[in-house]
């Protein structure tokens, strides 16, 4: 095997495939006990971004087009990076959806109080936080907090899920439909 030390999944452009280590769908990174909202969040939204990362040339037009106003203090590299993640985000979302059955019907952890819904765009979230956060980009910014308020909001079914009033930060603002 030729990954055999990562634990992360990746879009090898020599051979033109996503490379899943067997490391990332066994134990800690995936464990088949727990509900599958929390793997679609995580490994749903990895994946669905490698699959978007390999076909990235038909989405370069939108980038100017979708991504917030806050985003030109980054490079193009990094316009794309939000777009696929935007993207993966809403695949992972709604392949959740038609896979797993009605939302209602999905085990919930244990203390706390959130639906799996919510618990899905928040994991999503925490891991778009990690990623900046490692490659050096200020997650405490207030551009960040808009980049992410836009990134939950393009599915358009955040809003929903957290039942956000139309004034609110996440209020339902889909500007870029790239899935």
């Amino acid at each position: 095997y030729a990954y055999p030390q990562l634990s992360k999944v990746f879009y090898d452009t020599l051979s033109h495939s996503i490379v899943v280590p067997l490391s990332v769908i066994l134990v800690p990174y995936f464990n088949p006990v727990l509900p599958p909202y929390l793997h679609y969040a995580s490994l749903g939204t990895t994946l669905a971004k490698e699959i978007l990362r390999s076909i990235t040339k038909a989405f370069e037009t939108k980038i100017m087009q979708c991504v917030p106003s806050a985003v030109t203090i980054f490079s193009n590299a990094s316009r794309m990076e939000l777009l696929i993640h935007s993207g993966g985000l809403q695949i992972a979302y709604h392949t959740l959806l038609s896979l797993s059955g009605p939302i209602k019907g999905m085990n919930r952890l244990l203390g706390l109080s959130l639906t799996p819904p919510q618990i899905f765009f928040l994991i999503s979230a925490q891991q778009l936080c990690a990623e900046s956060d490692y490659i050096g980009i200020d997650v405490n910014s207030t551009d960040f907090d808009e980049i992410l308020a836009w990134l939950i909001s393009q599915g358009g079914s955040a809003s929903d899920v957290f039942q956000c009033h139309s004034t609110t930060k996440l209020s339902y603002q889909k500007n870029c439909d790239i899935w």
